[in-house]
């Protein structure tokens, strides 16, 4: 069985946010029920109601296959690393674009974005950079002024949907702009594009994208 989260509307807000602190927190193994709950400031019965929700009948059952899958997915993350280097993403330009790059701004509007921008700022404080998050593109054009040449612009829209603001804004054009993202529109202005792969039903997991985020970050430390 594989722990895998589909981003889309069948986990609540609180859900998503119990799945990061499990994907994250080291110490989760050694965590009853009732200390995850108040870790995450929810109750015992949404932890319960989550496990259910991944396939299992509890949370003893899911903390034990999270125990006993650890140490299979240490011991798989060089071969993936393998994996990813083959592929030609041309990771040495997204590279450069952080060598250059004094501050880093993030724009990320929904839940899941959020989460991921956060991740993103702990990957880049590993690497010494200046991160900002922004929730919401209301206040997108004011930013926008700000961001110099020596800046990265990275936004994260995981929908499909043309996002205006940032496409129409004549700010975007001079930036160094780094998208995670499958929508077309921003593509096309994207100075690079972060290789995450969908899977085939062009769906994604939050899980899948921490990982792809992992092995990407962990090249780039190697080269220090």
């Amino acid at each position: 069985m594989k722990l895998d989260y589909k981003i889309k509307e069948n986990l609540t807000d609180t859900e998503n946010y119990i799945l990061k602190v499990i994907e994250n927190d080291e110490n989760i193994y050694n965590y009853s029920i009732e200390q995850l709950a108040k870790k995450c400031h929810t109750s015992r019965t949404t932890v319960l109601r989550l496990s259910k929700k991944l396939g299992f009948k509890g949370y003893s059952e899911l903390k034990y296959f999270l125990k006993n899958t650890k140490n299979q997915k240490n011991n798989s993350i060089d071969e993936k690393i393998k994996e990813l280097l083959k592929k030609d993403f041309k990771l040495n330009e997204f590279y450069e674009i952080i060598d250059k790059s004094k501050k880093i701004y993030i724009f990320a509007k929904d839940f899941n974005s959020i989460l991921i921008a956060k991740y993103l700022k702990k990957l880049f404080f590993q690497i010494k950079r200046t991160c900002f998050i922004y929730d919401g593109s209301s206040e997108i054009e004011q930013i926008l002024t700000r961001i110099n040449k020596n800046d990265m612009l990275l936004i994260i829209e995981l929908s499909e949907t043309e996002n205006t603001k940032i496409v129409k804004s004549s700010y975007i054009k001079s930036k160094n702009k780094v998208f995670l993202s499958k929508n077309k529109k921003l593509i096309e202005i994207a100075d690079y594009i972060l290789p995450i792969e969908y899977n085939e039903d062009n769906t994604m997991y939050l899980s899948q994208i921490f990982l792809q985020l992992d092995l990407i970050f962990r090249r780039k430390n190697e080269k220090f």
